[in-house]
């Protein structure tokens, strides 16, 4: 556990502390940055020492963030700590900070957003969250125009790297633009405001709010100080890269409140203030921890039921004579899946028609001949039930109809044999009531399909 404390830290075991009122460590923060440069910007950077120096300048994202507090954070404790380069970001959301040159590329560098302090320039507002963002070390760079871009997908991008999963940052941005749909080759660590990519931009929005609604879950209040719970911090990191890909599609906001109410609930099956944990396997369906409240801890294999599964993908329905059949590639984690189905479009766990346990492929029988059903599917295990998967849909069709045996048993057995007959004559008759035949129910093509068997 980390407890975020600016200035004077108190560090306990697997704890970071950090100051409530963020709004008094901002204003100290800023004062000794200008009396330290002699600057009157609010962006001056702490002067770092040593005979060589390198500036680090950037800006920090969902939208462009004004007064986050960003710092390089040399010994890993998510904290800003005296002799640290820090800096406050400015109207564009931009930083610059002077550090030595040897530290360029060692160190993470770090953000937190702080609750209503932090302006987000895509509304204009004070954040309604505090959330803490980061870059990882080997993508910090010396004065590249463009560089040190700090956002959600780099924070998930320094988690990606630490789990050893990854031989090199490209192949752990290619991991994470194909669960975001991203073309291939997208730079993950862009300034997606620059480039224009919208749906980068609004991932990360997604993202920032997931990170944001989970903090009464992740951070506890004692006094003054504020403790954020490493394990459900990681935990929620985890989870919200499990699921991803569903916060990006047209279903978005639906899965994001469902994710949301899913993360809520599983956050509480872990147990706070247990020792420093990292989190590593989350992204590889578990969580890795150790008993260190360091940050260089020797990982140990952790029960992968630590969370829900991931939402099912890849999920296809296909329509038949009065069923429709379900198949969806097995979830890492889960032991069942639940189905939700509707007449109406926009179907959620919350609206649809349940079936628990059901196995790919699934088929539902006894629907409604030519409608057009709407399906998710969860995946389940100890834990709790996922996010729903992005809906799908596929209409039903009429049973096969058999003319000949139809016109013995229905109309000779009624009216016996008036020889052959049109479909006009036969719908005429219907529409009169002939006989009865008012009754019917047949389509077009059934009243063609008798009328070429009668006799």
């Amino acid at each position: 556990m980390y407890i975020f404390k600016p200035f004077k830290p108190v560090i306990k075991e697997g704890e970071i502390t950090m100051k409530k009122q963020m709004l008094a460590v901002l204003t100290i923060v800023s004062a000794g940055l200008v009396a330290g440069c002699g600057g009157s910007g609010t962006n001056s950077p702490t002067a770092a020492t040593g005979s060589s120096t390198s500036s680090v300048t950037g800006k920090v994202a969902d939208g462009y963030l004004v007064n986050a507090t960003v710092f390089m954070d040399k010994n890993g404790n998510y904290q800003l700590d005296p002799g640290e380069p820090s800096a406050i970001t400015d109207q564009n959301g931009a930083y610059a900070m002077t550090v030595d040159a040897a530290d360029v590329g060692k160190y993470p560098i770090v953000a937190i957003a702080t609750k209503g302090m932090t302006i987000d320039k895509d509304t204009g507002l004070a954040i309604p969250n505090s959330y803490v963002l980061s870059m990882p070390a080997t993508a910090v760079s010396g004065a590249v125009s463009g560089s040190n871009f700090i956002s959600p997908m780099s924070s998930q991008l320094r988690e990606m790297m630490e789990t050893g999963k990854y031989a090199t940052m490209q192949e752990a941005m290619s991991d994470l633009s194909t669960k975001l749909g991203m073309p291939a080759g997208t730079n993950m660590l862009t300034d997606y405001m620059v480039s224009n990519n919208t749906a980068m931009h609004t991932a990360a929005q997604n993202m920032a709010s997931l990170m944001g609604s989970q903090m009464s879950q992740v951070l506890s209040t004692s006094g003054t100080s504020t403790t954020v719970d490493v394990n459900r911090y990681r935990g929620m990191m985890g989870t919200i890269f499990s699921n991803i890909s569903s916060i990006t599609g047209p279903n978005a906001q639906s899965a994001m409140s469902s994710l949301m109410s899913s993360m809520t609930t599983n956050l509480t099956n872990i147990t706070v203030g247990q020792p420093f944990r990292n989190m590593s396997t989350a992204f590889r369906g578990g969580m890795m921890g150790g008993t260190s409240n360091t940050a260089t801890t020797t990982p140990t294999t952790m029960p992968t039921t630590m969370m829900a599964p991931g939402a099912p993908s890849g999920v296809i329905a296909t329509g038949g004579s009065q069923q429709v059949t379900l198949s969806w590639p097995a979830v890492s984690g889960a032991t069942s899946y639940n189905i939700y189905y509707s007449t109406t479009p926009g179907v959620t766990s919350a609206t649809g028609t349940k079936i628990a346990g059901a196995t790919s492929p699934y088929v539902l029988t006894g629907l409604a001949a030519s409608t057009t059903y709407y399906y998710v599917v969860t995946a389940m295990n100890s834990i709790g039930e996922s996010v729903a998967s992005a809906q799908t849909t596929a209409a039903t069709m009429m049973p096969s109809f058999n003319a000949l045996a139809y016109y013995n048993t229905t109309c000779l057995g009624c009216h016996g044999s008036l020889g052959v007959r049109t479909a006009a004559q036969i719908q005429t008759a219907i529409n009169n009531n002939i006989g009865g035949m008012g009754s019917l129910s047949l389509t077009s093509a059934q009243i063609a399909a008798i009328a070429a068997v009668s006799h």
